[in-house]
């Protein structure tokens, strides 16, 4: 008899966290929507983001650009736009050095000669965006 109550609280305890799980799963998919977009606020310009709070914007000048040359310390310019492409040079498909040969530089005429129809490679780049060129 004992045993039997066990097992039941066990079943109703088991089903209780799959059930919670899963409502987490849920909701932390929602919260990650890539289609939900905000603006963010800057002195120069305005851009779409998915964050849920806006951002004031740096611009940089291209002096502060070069002095961010290094594999590990990596801007680069697309565009009159900044990117900190630091974490991703190891990551690109092309090699690191099809980023890294344009750290502290502008980049614009690689980018867009490699890059000018490509959808996801706009996008990803778009993640690196930190401030507008001055």
């Amino acid at each position: 008899m004992k045993i039997k109550l066990l097992v039941k609280i066990s079943l109703i305890i088991f089903s209780i966290i799959v059930i919670v799980i899963f409502i987490a799963g849920f909701f932390s998919q929602t919260n990650n929507n890539p289609g939900k977009s905000i603006k963010l606020i800057s002195a120069n310009t305005t851009k779409t983001s998915n964050t849920d709070n806006p951002i004031t914007l740096k611009s940089f000048s291209v002096a502060e650009v070069a002095n961010h040359n290094t594999p590990l310390d990596c801007w680069a310019i697309v565009n009159n736009k900044v990117y900190d492409m630091s974490n991703y040079a190891n990551k690109h498909p092309g090699g690191d050095s099809a980023i890294t040969s344009f750290c502290g530089k502008d980049m614009t005429p690689a980018f867009e000669n490699q890059h000018s129809n490509s959808k996801k490679a706009n996008s990803l780049l778009d993640s690196f965006y930190i401030g507008n060129l001055s």
